[in-house]
């Protein structure tokens, strides 16, 4: 049995240069490639609906989901789809965030040793 979460699926698949792509054009450029098509997309909602729906919710609010629903236009396999390209964004912004700000203490940390003593 699989116990791997949404979020890590999604970490696991997608790697830090992948997901600043993903942050600057959006999953409709194509770029998560293993989440392009409606079957990919409506598979991963329906496996892994709660999650992705509470963490929406949890970072955005659940105006988002509404809105999502609304732009859609009721069709629920464009919300599906949306919905997890949204989710997809999401954890894209926080490899992203987590990468730069190590990378901020790892530079921090290499021009405290350089000041002069």
């Amino acid at each position: 049995m699989n116990n791997s979460t949404a979020h890590s699926i999604i970490t696991n698949t997608y790697d830090y240069e992948t997901c600043k792509e993903i942050v600057n054009h959006g999953c409709v450029s194509g770029v998560c490639n293993q989440h392009i098509y409606y079957a990919d997309t409506i598979s991963f909602f329906d496996k892994y609906e709660d999650e992705v729906l509470t963490y929406i919710e949890d970072v955005l609010e659940r105006d988002t989901l509404v809105e999502l629903f609304k732009e859609a236009d009721a069709d629920l396999d464009q919300y599906k789809n949306d919905t997890v390209w949204c989710f997809i964004e999401l954890v894209a912004m926080d490899v992203v965030n987590e990468m730069e700000a190590i990378e901020y203490e790892q530079d921090t940390l290499i021009e405290s040793y350089m000041q002069p003593a």
